[in-house]
Formats: structure tokens, C-alpha cells, sequence
């Protein structure tokens, strides 16, 4: 059963899946920063059709180290496999309306 929050999709422009979840994933110990950068600079390592999305005129890149702990439905972690480090490198983008 989903969680009663899950109920409140007005702010969303897509409706939830209506099949029951595969895989739960949870980020433990996340540390996440942030650094300007020149959105023009960044605009031109995007592929065509994103446009870079700013704040206060600049744009962001981010750097998020954190640990992914995960396991499939109906089964319990994999042995040596269902925790591990990941590095995520990320910046904000639109895509028309999204």
C-alpha cells in the first residue's frame, strides 16, 4: 500500500505508475555542493534541446557523494552488492516546460 502523501499529485504534471515498485534505492550520508558557474559556458556542453536553468543569474553545478543502498521486491540485499559509494555530477536544466 502506497503512503497517504503519495495521494496529493496536483503540483505534478504526470500521474504515478500504477504498477507496484521493482527496486527500492535509499541515499545514506549525502553531503551536497554547490558551486556558480558561467551559464553560457555550461549551455555549450549540453545536447541540443536543453537550456541551462539559473538562479540569481548564474548557473549551478553540483557534486553529491553519498552512499546507494538497494534490493529488489520480495527478496532480501544481495551479500556484498546492495551497498555502495556513488559520486553524482549534476547541473540544472529545462526542457521546454519541464
Amino acid at each position: 500500500m502506497a503512503h497517504p502523501a503519495l495521494s496529493f499529485t496536483d503540483h505534478r504534471p504526470w500521474v504515478l505508475p500504477e504498477r507496484p515498485w521493482v527496486l527500492e534505492m535509499n541515499w545514506d550520508d549525502l553531503l551536497f555542493l554547490h558551486w556558480p558557474v558561467s551559464a553560457a559556458a555550461l549551455q555549450e556542453r549540453l545536447p541540443r534541446g536543453l537550456e541551462v536553468d539559473t538562479f540569481d543569474g548564474a548557473a549551478w553545478v553540483g557534486v553529491v557523494p553519498f552512499f546507494m543502498r538497494m534490493r529488489f521486491r520480495g527478496l532480501p540485499p544481495l551479500p556484498g552488492g546492495h551497498r555502495f559509494p556513488e559520486l553524482n555530477l549534476r547541473s540544472y536544466v529545462r526542457h521546454g516546460d519541464r
